[in-house]
């Protein structure tokens, strides 16, 4: 780890790491960002996934498709290695930028079902009773990522609203944090489901995974 420089995802530029072997970790939510991997100082890495890609550009407007496109050649030309995390994003981009075909991999995210079972349930639903006043035999249900617009967390909310009808006992627990986390909070109270929504914020992994194995 000591290797690695994370960029927070305001970051404008990279810093210049000297020695020419410190790697950049970078999340590329907005899409301007992808200018950290200009620098030529160090190896990067490029990592995206379409749908995600898509979604983005059209929570940014169609006047910024240009921008996100040429930002996009730029980042896969200038990295040594491109990891598409889904079979569609990886048909894409091969399709976009044939000449930079052979450095990409496709390289699927996924769960490790192995940390949930490490984990006693029942101590799990005491963390949650003795944080937040969820009873044992609450329906509780929980996401887990970026409050921002490709997210849809708004249409979370609004299903939410609807299973409190059929499921009255449950609650909704929403882990991380974004631009929208103020705007979700009003949605929350304006369908009526605040007392029955938490906001719990950043959470560290070893949290979250105590929160989601709760979770029904």
């Amino acid at each position: 780890p000591s290797r690695f420089v994370t960029r927070p995802s305001n970051a404008r530029r990279a810093p210049r790491t000297g020695e020419g072997r410190t790697p950049i970790i970078t999340n590329v939510n907005e899409y301007q960002v992808a200018i950290s991997v200009f620098a030529k100082s160090c190896p990067t890495i490029f990592v995206s996934h379409v749908s995600n890609h898509i979604s983005a550009i059209k929570a940014m407007g169609t006047r910024n498709y240009i921008l996100v496109r040429f930002f996009d050649y730029l980042a896969v030309s200038s990295a040594c290695l491109v990891i598409l995390v889904s079979a569609q994003a990886h048909s894409v981009f091969t399709q976009r930028f044939p000449f930079h075909a052979a450095k990409m991999v496709y390289l699927p995210t996924f769960v490790d079902d192995r940390l949930f079972e490490r984990i006693d349930k029942g101590l799990a639903r005491d963390i949650l009773k003795q944080e937040f006043g969820i009873d044992s035999g609450t329906f509780v249900v929980s996401y887990a990522g970026r409050l921002s617009q490709e997210k849809r967390v708004d249409l979370g909310l609004t299903a939410f609203a609807e299973f409190l009808r059929l499921v009255p006992d449950s609650f909704f627990l929403i882990l991380g944090s974004g631009p929208l986390e103020h705007s979700l909070k009003d949605l929350a109270m304006q369908l009526g489901i605040g007392r029955k929504v938490r906001f719990v914020g950043d959470c560290e992994h070893s949290r979250t995974v105590q929160f989601l194995a709760a979770s029904n």
